[in-house]
């Protein structure tokens, strides 16, 4: 819902029937599951636009409150940027640039997925990304181990039946090309991450 609560009152569960089978198979109509273990917020724009209007220093922040933990699926940064002019949500998240600004917002995400990578690797066991488009039962595995939370294989295998990626939106080629020049720019310190960012440029060529 708008005010947070129960994951029952997600749009997911509403629009996909197999997802909400899968939860009351193992939970019943709960709304809150015992035992609770995580507090889950998926609220990543205004977070990340809270932190830098406050210039809050995350490395002091994960020091001082040892659970915290922050998580980053990398989406294709194209179509991230073709998503956030299309929902209106660019005047509210970057008011710093112009309307339909493509190239410029295609750079700034790419800037926060760097600044990202430098915490994980400053702060291991409190960032943790991925690929959207590279999600495997590995990744969740992982994923699970970095929350501190026990190895459930039925949650690994119910998630990968609903794990589903949107197809890819075609951009104009001087976008796609402005999009390689940064990713070669800003992520030559991380050649694994680059080769995957070049190649999320190619994936509906």
């Amino acid at each position: 819902g708008g005010y947070g609560g129960s994951i029952l009152l997600a749009h997911a569960f509403a629009e996909r029937p197999q997802m909400r089978r899968l939860y009351t198979a193992r939970y019943g109509f709960r709304l809150l599951k015992q035992n609770v273990k995580c507090l889950a917020w998926k609220e990543s724009e205004r977070i990340n636009r809270v932190i830098r209007e406050k210039s809050v220093d995350l490395g002091k922040l994960v020091k001082k409150n040892k659970t915290l933990r922050f998580l980053h699926p990398i989406r294709n940064p194209l179509d991230c940027s073709v998503s956030i002019v299309r929902t209106g949500m660019m005047p509210k998240f970057y008011p710093q640039l112009k309307e339909n600004d493509l190239p410029s917002l295609v750079e700034l995400i790419l800037g926060e997925i760097r600044d990202f990578l430098d915490l994980a690797q400053r702060h291991p066991d409190h960032f943790f990304f991925y690929f959207q488009d590279d999600l495997k039962e590995s990744v969740l595995n992982e994923l699970a181990k970095f929350l501190g939370l026990s190895d459930d294989q039925r949650w690994v295998k119910d998630s990968m039946k609903m794990y589903q990626l949107r197809r890819p939106y075609k951009h104009e080629p001087t976008l796609k090309e402005h999009y390689r020049r940064k990713v070669d720019l800003l992520f030559k310190d991380y050649p694994d991450v680059k080769d995957h960012l070049l190649k999320m440029a190619t994936n509906h060529e």
